[in-house]
């Protein structure tokens, strides 16, 4: 029995099989057109954790290889209506390898590429047993060699599914020599034009993207597809929004829930939701945090605190549902040159922390929003965790009217907050305002500047459900609450409540830049 070549299709059965199970056939048709095109054979496909990429992979096996029969399979699903669904079904030599089950099974890991060449030569010389194969370990290009004489035999050609392509760059990014030897591998196996003629199809998948200024750079024959640039691949990185209310209905699951808790990404013009956390909470009736418990903290305090809280306020907007300006292209795929606020933004983007769409980005969902709040209490972000930690005290006590409680909290509040923040400014002033009634964002949706009739509120916070009152806010500075209040009701910002009736809260709040004390007041209407 091959360990990676020509494999049965029993893993892609038991992803049928599971308990819930999306379509994502159609990626077949789109891996078919790329089929023997030069310039479209190369495809490394990176996502974050559990965002089905092994799951894919071995539907592509399924489909491909020649170790199986897979039709019974693939013609209930929606690739068999797609033109090219009979074109390359189980016809293909297919050498599909899990580059982290390798890793992970290794106690020496400085022999991971000696043992990558030795496995994948065994395969093919049990396999094409009647070509005198040479193995020459030490020879960095036997692999290819093997390959083109098998082709030039008896025309034979191949497809590679690689699974974790970059996990040495991620566990042993420090190992220069390493990281060096299994680059060399991939480029004698991918580069060589000799080598490129014996294969129709690369398909590796993996968490960062080529470096582009190191040794990798000489992979540059990939075209790579991310959580920054998709390329047309949107709908099969994670369940779309479609997908996601089918599952509900079938289950009958609150969507709305669902989508509070993870929903977020959006490639081009594609919602886009966590497979992982989508499938527990469905399948449990259960909404809390699934993904962001499969890896440690560290995940994201690493990249957070790359420079010792230079992203402090960066961070601090985007808790309170800010975008932020980011550039991609300051991040050289590389985890030792983490150097500027892009490059580790850029990180947490393709970690999937952090959402990106047309040069910015943002904590894409709840469930994700409460790792960020995990973290600043690891890094001991004092300024920023301890106005958050206390904001259900905030909260409760504004709908129990307690007007001092609030001044004195955001006095506090502001005083913690005046590191990150230049704290005169009105729109600082909102900023500090969402994230001392950050809790509320569990029962609300906050807006700034909600849209209303006559102009905008400041902030909006429009419940969930009818168990909670909606609350509109206006800032001022240096002028008094009373004119907040005013403001409110004369221009109406709670008509966009539209048929709503019942009490609304309206709360003005006023800041002195000289006095550096806020000035509150509440009043309660009937709608």
């Amino acid at each position: 029995m091959s360990l990676y070549l020509n494999k049965n299709n029993d893993k892609f059965i038991s992803y049928r099989n599971d308990d819930i199970y999306v379509d994502k056939s159609l990626l077949v048709g789109v891996t078919n057109k790329n089929i023997g095109i030069e310039r479209k054979k190369f495809m490394c496909i990176t996502r974050p954790r559990r965002f089905g990429k092994t799951m894919a992979l071995s539907m592509l096996n399924a489909y491909y290889s020649k170790g199986c029969d897979s039709k019974p399979i693939f013609d209930k699903l929606q690739i068999a209506n797609d033109e090219s669904y009979l074109d390359h079904l189980n016809k293909h030599n297919v050498i599909w390898i899990d580059m982290a089950s390798l890793y992970t099974g290794l106690n020496d890991k400085s022999i991971f590429v000696q043992k990558l060449k030795e496995f994948i030569y065994l395969d093919l010389k049990n396999n094409f047993k009647n070509i005198n194969l040479e193995c020459d370990l030490t020879d960095g290009t036997f692999l290819a060699n093997s390959i083109i004489k098998i082709n030039s035999e008896i025309n034979e050609r191949f497809i590679f599914l690689i699974d974790e392509w970059d996990v040495i760059y991620r566990e042993q990014e420090d190992n220069k020599r390493l990281c060096d030897e299994y680059t060399e591998l991939l480029r004698n196996l991918f580069k060589s034009s000799d080598v490129s003629a014996c294969i129709d199809l690369v398909y590796m998948t993996g968490i960062l993207p080529i470096r582009r200024y190191s040794t990798q750079s000489t992979l540059n024959m990939f075209t790579e597809y991310n959580m920054i640039n998709p390329r047309g691949l949107e709908s099969y990185i994670g369940f779309t929004e479609d997908e996601v209310k089918g599952l509900c209905i079938k289950y009958q699951r609150d969507f709305n829930e669902i989508k509070k808790w993870y929903n977020g990404y959006k490639l081009k013009d594609v919602l886009l939701y966590n497979p992982k956390s989508v499938v527990e909470a469905v399948l449990s009736g259960e909404y809390g945090d699934y993904w962001t418990q499969t890896s440690a903290i560290e995940a994201v305090t690493d990249y957070m605190n790359y420079d010792h809280g230079v992203l402090k306020d960066t961070i601090a907007k985007m808790l309170t549902g800010l975008e932020v300006d980011v550039d991609p292209l300051a991040f050289d795929n590389d985890l030792t040159k983490i150097d500027s606020c892009d490059a580790a933004l850029t990180v947490l983007i393709h970690l999937g922390y952090l959402a990106y769409n047309d040069g910015k980005c943002y904590i894409p969902n709840y469930e994700i929003k409460q790792e960020f709040e995990r973290a600043l209490k690891k890094l001991n972000w004092q300024e920023i965790y301890n106005p958050i930690s206390n904001s259900k005290k905030l909260y409760e006590e504004t709908l129990k009217g307690n007007i001092d409680f609030i001044n004195q909290t955001l006095d506090q509040n502001h005083l913690e907050l005046a590191g990150p923040f230049n704290k005169n400014k009105e729109d600082i002033l909102g900023i500090i305002v969402q994230i001392s009634y950050y809790n509320a964002k569990k029962y609300y949706n906050v807006k700034k500047e909600d849209i209303s009739t006559l102009g905008r509120a400041d902030i909006s916070f429009i419940p969930y459900d009818n168990t909670h009152i909606p609350m509109f806010v206006e800032l001022k500075v240096n002028s008094t609450p009373e004119d907040a209040i005013k403001q409110i009701k004369e221009r109406k910002y709670f008509n966009s409540l539209g048929e709503y009736h019942g009490k609304v809260l309206l709360l003005g709040i006023s800041y002195n830049d000289k006095t550096l004390k806020h000035n509150s007041q509440i009043e309660v209407i009937e709608l």
